[in-house]
């Protein structure tokens, strides 16, 4: 299996209302944005998003690559509720914005929107001009649908692929897919990313979402549902200090959709260069069919100037698979380290692998 997990995110992280959980910036004031353990389509909890006022942006923007992608698959859960009326934005696009991706200047590529007359989807080129396709099929109201769009970034030669609820609504070709300079993908904006002077109104519930690099090969989501492993012992690594009696108590995810994280009230460290800790996981319960890949997530920051990073680990099968280091700050922030394959075999991560996977960390500079 190909096609590489760039970002992915459930949506069962709970956090004070309008605030970021795993990604990196809100936007705009005129809406609300919070986790909600009934607006979800799996697992533990989604995202509920809307916005009343027109007139200004209101999204969640997550930079996934800094250098940029030229070739990507989103997927995502989106329900659409009939009780709040939508409207269009204002200018060249009359649609609802949805999802936006961006380069890694910052200019918009592709936008996705959705038709407040028909809820057909459209995908424009860019913040509010060409429309590249629109949908046969409509968005359904007041339950799930699921959406994947593949885009190819170039200016002449660019692709993109749109799948609502399965069916292909269109796969187009020769495409100008690249109105910024910079030919790359490497920010995406969901919610009411901005078109002209707006993002349009509406309520949104968003779940399950995925981001897959494709230029190795193209990998469809094909509905796939996401899951948080929480922390329920100890590891093989204890190596760091701890506020309680266990490892694991410190760091596990009790506490979610119960409050946000409790920042230093518990919590592990250390100050010794490659030291290491791991915590084991929770069974998966949603688990069927392929696994596309593990995301480990990390909320944490640095005290010592001199330990300015953290490497997270797999451990599995008795060794240990160090993934790419962190560049910590002095305040908490969420770090994602996504993990395609089973660094053990080299093979797509099956249930067992998940039953026996040990999370970790390590101190480094």
């Amino acid at each position: 299996m190909t096609g590489n997990v760039v970002f992915m995110d459930g949506f069962e992280v709970d956090f004070a209302d309008n605030t970021v959980g795993l990604w990196n910036e809100l936007v705009g004031s005129s809406g609300f944005v919070y986790y909600s353990s009934t607006a979800k389509r799996s697992g533990l909890g989604g995202l509920d998003f809307a916005k009343s006022n027109a007139g200004t942006a209101h999204y969640l923007g997550r930079q996934f690559n800094p250098a940029g992608n030229t070739h990507v698959v989103v997927g995502f859960g989106f329900y659409l509720s009939s009780a709040v009326t939508l409207a269009g934005a204002s200018g060249a696009t009359t649609a609802t914005s949805v999802l936006a991706l961006l380069n890694t200047a910052g200019t918009v590529q592709v936008l996705l929107a959705l038709d407040p007359s028909t809820r057909k989807l459209k995908v424009h080129r860019g913040r509010n001009t060409a429309v590249l396709g629109t949908s046969t099929n409509v968005v359904n109201f007041d339950s799930w649908n699921y959406i994947e769009l593949r885009v190819l970034v170039h200016p002449t030669a660019g692709e993109v692929e749109l799948r609502l609820n399965g069916a292909v609504e269109f796969a187009l070709t020769n495409q100008n897919t690249s109105p910024g300079a910079s030919q790359n993908v490497g920010t995406v904006h969901i919610g009411f990313p901005a078109v002209s002077s707006a993002g349009g109104t509406g309520r949104y519930y968003f779940d399950d979402f995925i981001i897959l690099d494709a230029s190795g090969g193209i990998v469809w989501p094909q509905g796939a549902a996401i899951a948080m492993l929480g922390a329920e012992g100890d590891g093989d690594h204890a190596e760091w200090s701890s506020t309680g009696a266990a490892q694991y108590t410190e760091i596990d995810e009790a506490n979610f959709f119960v409050g946000p994280p409790d920042d230093d009230t518990t919590y592990l460290s250390t100050s010794t260069v490659d030291a290491r800790t791991c915590v084991q996981l929770t069974a998966p319960t949603i688990l069927t069919g392929d696994v596309l890949g593990v995301q480990l997530c990390t909320y944490t920051k640095v005290a010592d100037p001199a330990l300015g990073k953290l490497t997270p680990f797999l451990r599995v099968d008795g060794g240990n698979y160090d993934l790419s280091p962190l560049t910590l700050t002095n305040s908490y922030l969420w770090y994602t380290s996504p993990a395609t394959v089973n660094p053990a075999t080299v093979l797509a991560w099956t249930g067992d692998d998940l039953d026996a996977l040990q999370i970790g960390w390590k101190a480094t500079t």
